[in-house]
């Protein structure tokens, strides 16, 4: 049987000489593609109004690419630990179609998309 090569959302955080913008953008791929298969691409799925920064309350769409890879990285580390724990406390729950569905119904990943840029900042 022959590997499937399929990039995974850890795996575009991972690569060091690709740049935020880049990786803002193969991940929002990703993520488009896994609510396609979970079949949830037409369902609008509330951003987070506002994240919490060392500034204050700000818009996600105001996030450098760069924060927003920090937002990314902490929404797959929970979701990781919780779809562990369902499957750890469920019988017959598959790890990875649990995983599929926090990715698919998550606000962050759901709503990830290129930073407002200004041409004064």
């Amino acid at each position: 049987m022959a590997k499937v090569n399929k990039t995974t959302i850890s795996a575009v955080l991972a690569k060091k000489k690709m740049a935020a913008s880049a990786k803002v953008a193969a991940i929002s791929g990703i993520v488009t593609s896994v609510r396609a298969k979970y079949g949830n691409s037409d369902v609008e799925i509330k951003p987070t109004k506002t994240v919490n920064t060392c500034y204050g309350l700000m818009s996600m769409k105001y996030l450098s690419d760069e924060d927003k890879l920090a937002l990314v990285t902490k929404a797959i580390s929970s979701i990781r630990v919780q779809a562990i724990q369902t499957t750890e406390s469920t019988t017959g729950i598959v790890f990875e179609r649990e995983v599929e569905k926090l990715v698919a119904t998550n606000p962050v990943l759901s709503n990830l998309e290129a930073s407002v840029q200004s041409e004064i900042i």
